[in-house]
């Protein structure tokens, strides 16, 4: 009687045993199969992200790596987005391109995977956005220089105009002036003339004068 409980206790630790392991392998295999779906669908998302920045659909593109980016970024597989949405930011023809955007992407690439086959790319990328960065800071500085030269260029044209206006109404007074005094000068030598003439005639009365003077005297 012992050795049958004994036996059926035996059994039921058994079975008990098979059942645990079948839970946790089954438990496994659906973890894995789960992990394995997240990797196969998100490479679907990079390869569609690609064929998409081959075609020049760049915002398509971007949405299709954020999604692969979603699904592996528990992965080695994430740098593959972050990288090419780098490219995305970085590409010249892309009428939205960014470089302050690329570069954080690439530096992701090398602080999240410092030993991954795109972390040699991402840095020399990396270096390249600082170069263009530091490019667009001196491209920018100097416009606003040129900005500040055309400014004070402006002003003293204005000014020019200014004192030009200035001149021209000074010049145009000076003639007017000029007018004024030939018409004074006219009438001086009018007045001249007429006073000449008034002194002649007195002359020529004072001389009848005497004429007569000396006639009334002898009668």
């Amino acid at each position: 009687m012992g050795k049958k409980q004994e036996g059926k206790g035996k059994r039921l630790f058994l079975y008990s045993a098979c059942l645990l392991t079948l839970l946790l392998l089954t438990a496994g295999c659906a973890g894995g199969l789960k992990s394995y779906k997240r990797q196969k669908d998100g490479n679907k998302h990079l390869e569609q992200a690609e064929k998409l920045f081959a075609q020049s659909d760049y915002e398509g593109a971007m949405k299709e790596d954020v999604s692969a980016l979603d699904l592996l970024s528990g992965g080695t597989s994430g740098n593959k987005a972050l990288f090419h949405m780098g490219l995305i930011w970085a590409h010249p023809d892309n009428p939205e391109r960014d470089y302050s955007k690329a570069l954080g992407y690439f530096q992701q690439v090398s602080n999240d995977f410092p030993i991954n086959s795109l972390t040699r790319e991402a840095r020399v990328f990396e270096g390249a956005m600082k170069e263009v960065l530091l490019l667009q800071d001196r491209i920018k500085a100097d416009e606003e220089k040129v900005t500040a030269l055309n400014k004070q260029l402006n002003e003293g044209e204005e000014k020019v105009n200014v004192l030009t206006k200035q001149l021209n109404t000074a010049k145009e007074a000076q003639v007017r002036i000029e007018e004024k005094n030939k018409g004074l000068e006219e009438s001086v030598r009018a007045l001249k003339k007429q006073l000449n003439a008034m002194k002649e005639i007195d002359l020529g009365t004072e001389e009848k004068r005497r004429e007569d003077t000396p006639a009334k005297t002898n009668r």
